[in-house]
């Protein structure tokens, strides 16, 4: 694992993970060890009280997955799966996108204009 590199720094914000990620983050909060990079810069992330936003794209969940979930977020996490919604009947994959990207900025607290708001 390469600690200097740029993603284990506590100035970078993970999002994007599979569910052997999101295993993984549960693993190392039990045995406090992180054993790649993607994981040791989630802990960096949980270890700055940064809020660490994953989302998950593997479907459908398992009962391990569904078990890992409510002990990630009590480490100040957040699951935001990569499902975006239908309700503002989308007719192209790029609002698609635009959906699930506007709703990441959301919980990052990031303003934007990438897709309108509910009422707009």
């Amino acid at each position: 694992m390469d600690l200097a590199a740029p993603i284990a720094s506590g100035s970078h914000i993970v999002t994007a993970c599979d569910n052997s990620v999101q295993h993984e983050d549960a693993w190392k909060y039990r045995t406090r060890r992180s054993s790649n990079l993607v994981t040791r810069a989630a802990d960096v992330c949980l270890k700055e009280r940064r809020r660490l936003i994953l989302v998950v794209r593997e479907t459908p969940f398992s009962g391990i997955h569904l078990s890992n979930m409510p002990e990630i977020v009590a480490m100040w996490s957040c699951h935001s799966p990569a499902s975006p919604g239908f309700y503002t009947r989308p007719t192209t994959i790029e609002e698609l996108i635009d959906a699930l990207v506007a709703r990441v900025l959301d919980l990052l607290q990031v303003d934007h204009s990438v897709s309108r708001r509910w009422g707009d």
